[in-house]
């Protein structure tokens, strides 16, 4: 009793004694994708965070208090996700975890972020395959007349990545709302978006290539 009288004396001294009750991982990712990821991040964007919220990192992680989570508790849930999720997704899901971690240590609920010292899984080189310009030709023929051919013939010319078409707003050149959007005017989701390409490349007869691939094949077509 009295050597936890002392070290709460000392935490008080230095400052480091919260009277805040700290929240729990799901209550603070709430908060963090609220008050703050909201007001900095595309909607498009604060939508996959929030999947990622609901489906993975709550599910797993969600009921841990800031004060409790552990970089142990970290890797292991990369570690498992990975089984499930390309690698690509578990390290965009540890940014944003050591992103939102980074603003509860700045609102000081907690004093080290747990993510900073975890390595997420790393990615394997992929060689870049893109298309020749006569593969970019027939790809370009195969999407003419689809609701949506301004945006494959932006990623062909334009070598724009996934998230920088589908996040592109009318109001980057002066007008507002998504440019890109579903029928009924919502933002498209990235695995419909994955879909259609898959789609218009079994259409035209093209070899299965990566939808990033796209982005070296307008370097290709540039330099043809």
């Amino acid at each position: 009793m009295v050597k936890a009288l002392t070290e709460m004396t000392v935490l008080a001294e230095t400052g480091r004694l919260s009277t805040q009750r700290v929240p729990t991982l799901a209550q603070w990712m709430e908060t963090y994708l609220s008050e703050v990821a909201s007001a900095k991040v595309r909607p498009s964007t604060l939508h996959r965070y929030r999947e990622e919220v609901e489906h993975h990192i709550g599910p797993m992680l969600g009921r841990h208090r800031l004060d409790k989570l552990t970089p142990a508790h970290l890797t292991s849930f990369y570690r498992d996700r990975v089984t499930v999720l390309s690698i690509g997704s578990v390290r965009r899901m540890h940014a944003n975890l050591r992103r939102s971690l980074n603003v509860a240590v700045r609102w000081q609920l907690i004093h080290n972020n747990p993510a900073a010292p975890v390595e997420p899984p790393s990615l394997p080189h992929v060689e870049a395959r893109p298309y020749s310009l006569a593969e970019a030709r027939r790809f370009l023929k195969a999407v003419e007349g689809l609701r949506l051919e301004a945006r494959w013939l932006i990623g062909i010319a334009l070598g724009l990545r996934q998230g920088e078409v589908l996040g592109l707003r009318w109001d980057d050149i002066d007008l507002t709302g998504l440019v890109f959007a579903t029928a009924v005017g919502t933002p498209l989701h990235p695995r419909n978006d994955y879909r259609s390409f898959r789609e218009i490349i079994r259409r035209a007869g093209l070899r299965q290539v990566r939808l990033h691939d796209l982005r070296h094949t307008a370097a290709s077509v540039l330099l043809a």
